[in-house]
């Protein structure tokens, strides 16, 4: 077969042009990679941003996974214990990514250069095979190389690179070629399956840039409508008559592929849903009027342009910007034909510049970065119809030089109502030169010459790919200490496990950067840290009110620590610098007690003080009826801007002092410990809010010297120390009156035997989530939960055999949705055709 192919030629030559797009890519991305010194060409990473603090760790934690070390569904290496399915259906599902396995723990930062890699080359190939279906099956040689020219500007947009670092949106971008050609099959044969197929596809690997993708084909829906009736000018009832034939079609086409999915997004928007992000629609959010100047897109074309919260960049060549002025220069251009392109051209930037439709297409959600998410679907459109009025127009050649010249003198007016850019001029004074190009091809009569121009063309169109890959990865780049470090803590994390087979949680407190907050999933060892866009909103608040402060949505802010509440989640073990401590007054997982019930453990509060919060958790558990935590006397002055704390602290011995200076309105400050600066970042989003000291002398001062600290921005402020004494009597007292037995713990199951001789309390540091199901000698029960997150239960006298297991919510009503979704797709396939 391999042989017969090999001597088909046409096939084979076929074969070859369809390789060409993605062997480009490659080559240019393999060039640039080499220049900046990317792995594998050198220390430099793709993995910024998000990519550093998220990513990387995410695909340390699936490459356990499908080592056999860690699980997609619960994981205790997920904060404190979560669900993973939501943040696997984001981040992990693409089937690139199972090529993982194949590289060692140290190369991580290797797969993510690779996994962009491939992304890229697969979007160029899409996106040649679009053009190529829809404009022309069989091109001539010069129309094959500007469809491999505009396949390279749309893989290596600016897009592309400034969105490398969230290497999951790329699945939508190689996918949404192929979903646009899916729509204009329905068109040309009414056939459903290459977007049934691909939607599913886009909506499983990343269903957040697969919705998107989704959007964006109904737009394009409407445009092929219009595109397709240009010249056949029909009346009112037929073009409803043609929409309504087509328009359901992909309705159901578009049902079918959302159901098939389920099978995975149900589950996982079953996990999302446990927390704040996961409800509703942001409907506060909504804005009506335009985001921004649409005229920026304009005066932003040139190289090395990215796309910000208000402004779209969309550089997509000289070519393609000479072609879009000239159509509405050209005499030979019907004025119908100039209102469409115009409307598509329009339309497609309002997309991104009116209020309503970025909400719409940002997921009706409130996106704080990254705002431009989704303009490859921009990019995708543009360059589609660029195409088509080179093929389908036909152009006056001296409109190419006017509209050039048309440009520069916008360039020049940019320059003065914006911010002055020489780029933007001297790409101004290239458009003209290019232009000049592009007229000799045209009025060229010598064939000869006519080849010799329009390889000058193609090669220098080339080069703007390549400038404006070069100048947009310059700032999306950098080196990271990603070699040495995972292999070093994964040595430290392997010991602990070898010499301690019990249940516990590990704190690193020496992360790799700091919002590295995913480094229990990524090492598989139990943690209370994490950071993902799927957090569970019930943790999130028990461990602000344990003093590790709440930061936006995501995450806590876990660096320090805070020995009661650490103790209580059964953190045993602390590594710093790949040294191990131990905690002696860690709490076991699950323990039992006769002093309290689950009745009283969840009638709790928390009132924004941890302190007072813990002394009451530690006396119902130990029966003591003592304070763990005691005021320390302190005085205030406010000298020159800061605020200054004088700690009364002659008495306390080795006990630890706690800070907590809970501001209002304040600015961004450093905490001084005496002379030693605690933190940068406090009295900010990203910045701790109990922090431990040890002097006498407590500072605030504002980070910025320009900005003041006054008695008005002090909302509430508390100094405690943790009474060692009381605490370890507390804690012994709990651990010797233990019942629990046999305890056995994995991702999905734990269980323990407890044989009493009276009813007692269980309290566990376990995160009750919906899936979790509680049996004791085979009877199910409804546990209590303390600060709506840990379980606890009341036991019977006698001997209980107690099993928690947890079971994936929505997973069969996912699998009754998927087949409900072949079904569709099996009788649209072959009724609709």
């Amino acid at each position: 077969m391999l042989k017969s192919f090999l001597l088909n030629k046409p096939k084979l030559r076929n074969f070859l042009k369809l390789l060409l797009p993605p062997f480009l890519t490659l080559c240019i991305l393999v060039a640039l990679f080499a220049h900046f010194k990317i792995t594998p060409f050198g220390d430099n990473t793709m993995a910024t941003m998000d990519g550093n603090i998220q990513y990387v760790d995410f695909f340390d934690y699936y490459k356990e996974v499908l080592d056999g070390k860690n699980t997609i569904g619960y994981t205790f290496s997920k904060e404190i214990g979560g669900n993973m399915l939501g943040a696997f259906s984001y981040y992990l599902a693409s089937p690139i990514n199972l090529l993982l396995k194949f590289f060692p723990e140290n190369k991580i930062e290797l797969f993510f250069t690779f996994a962009v890699t491939i992304r890229l080359m697969l979007a160029s190939l899409t996106f040649y095979i679009f053009l190529k279906s829809r404009i022309e099956k069989n091109p001539s040689r010069k129309t094959y190389i500007l469809f491999v020219l505009f396949s390279l500007f749309y893989a290596l947009s600016s897009y592309s690179f400034q969105q490398s670092s969230n290497v999951m949106w790329l699945d939508g971008v190689w996918l949404l070629p192929l979903m646009m050609l899916g729509v204009s099959k329905i068109f040309e044969k009414k056939d459903i399956k290459l977007f049934v197929i691909s939607s599913t596809c886009a909506l499983i690997f990343n269903w957040y840039s697969g919705f998107i993708a989704l959007l964006f084909c109904a737009f394009w829906f409407f445009f092929e409508l219009i595109l397709r009736s240009l010249d056949q000018k029909p009346k009112v009832k037929e073009a409803i008559k043609t929409f309504w034939q087509y328009g359901w079609r992909l309705a159901l086409a578009t049902l079918a592929a959302v159901l098939i999915s389920c099978i995975i997004l149900i589950p996982s928007f079953k996990a999302m849903g446990e927390g704040s992000r996961g409800g509703g629609a942001d409907w506060g959010f909504l804005r009506f009027g335009l985001r921004g100047k649409i005229y920026a897109t304009l005066a932003e074309y040139y190289p090395g342009t990215n796309s910000g919260a208000h402004t779209l960049s969309v550089f997509i060549g000289a070519l393609s910007l000479i072609t879009a002025f000239s159509v509405f220069l050209s005499k030979k251009v019907k004025k119908s034909h100039k209102i469409v392109y115009f409307l598509i051209a329009f339309m497609t930037l309002l997309l991104f510049y009116y209020g309503p439709f970025y909400f719409m297409f940002s997921l009706l959600k409130d996106v704080g970065s990254y705002q431009i998410r989704y303009s490859f679907g921009c990019f995708a459109i543009l360059l589609f119809l660029v195409m088509y009025i080179l093929k389908n127009e036909k152009l006056e050649p001296k409109t190419f030089v006017v509209s050039s010249i048309l440009f520069f003198v916008a360039c020049l007016g940019f320059d003065r109502i914006m911010s002055p850019d020489k780029t933007r001029l001297f790409y101004g004074l290239f458009v003209i030169a290019f232009s000049v190009l592009l007229l000799i091809y045209h009025v060229a009569k010598n064939t000869r010459v006519k080849n010799i121009f329009f390889a000058l063309i193609a090669l220098i169109s080339l080069g703007e790919v390549v400038l404006n890959s070069y100048l947009v990865l310059e700032n999306y780049n950098k080196s990271e200490k990603f070699t040495t470090y995972a292999p070093a803590l994964t040595e430290t994390i392997d010991k602990i496990k070898e010499s301690d087979d019990s249940t516990y949680r590990i704190r690193n407190l020496t992360t790799r950067c700091s919002f590295c907050l995913n480094e229990g999933l990524a090492h598989s060892y139990n943690s209370i840290d994490g950071y993902t866009s799927s957090p569970d909103d019930k943790e999130i608040k028990l461990l602000n009110s344990l003093g590790y402060k709440r930061w936006y949505y995501q995450s806590n802010i876990t660096r320090g620590t805070i020995v009661s509440a650490d103790s209580l989640l059964s953190v045993k073990y602390y590594i710093e610098y790949n040294k191990v401590s131990e905690n002696p007054y860690v709490l076991p997982f699950a323990f039992s007690t006769s002093s309290t019930s689950s009745e009283n453990l969840a009638r709790i509060t928390y009132d924004d003080n941890t302190f007072a919060f813990q002394n009451e958790i530690y006396k119902n558990l130990s029966g003591i009826d003592e304070d763990i935590y005691k005021k320390v006397n302190f005085t205030r002055e406010i000298k020159d801007s800061e605020i200054i704390y004088h700690l009364d602290t002659d008495s306390l011995n080795e006990n630890l002092v706690y800070a907590q200076i809970i501001t209002t309105d304040a600015p961004r400050s450093i905490l001084y410990d005496g002379d030693e600066i605690k933190t940068q970042w406090y009295a900010h989003h990203s910045g701790p809010s109990v922090v431990g000291v040890s002097s006498k002398k407590v500072t605030l001062k504002p980070y910025d010297e320009k900005k003041s600290l006054s008695e008005s921005n002090i909302e509430k402020e508390y100094f405690y120390y943790l009474d060692i004494k009381t605490f370890e009597k507390m804690t012994e007292k709990i651990k010797s009156e233990n019942k629990v037995t046999d305890f056995n713990l994995n991702n999905s199951a734990v269980s323990f035997t407890v044989d009493l001789d009276e009813p007692q309390t269980i309290f566990t540091s376990i995160h009750a989530q919906n899936g979790w199901e509680i049996t004791v000698n085979g009877k199910k029960i409804e546990p209590k939960l303390f600060n709506n997150s840990l379980i606890t239960f009341n036991l019977e006298s006698g001997k209980n055999d107690v099993k928690i297991e947890f079971h994936v919510p929505g997973f069969k009503l996912g699998i009754a949705l998927f087949v409900l979704g072949l079904v569709l797709f099996v009788v649209l396939s072959r009724f609709t055709s």
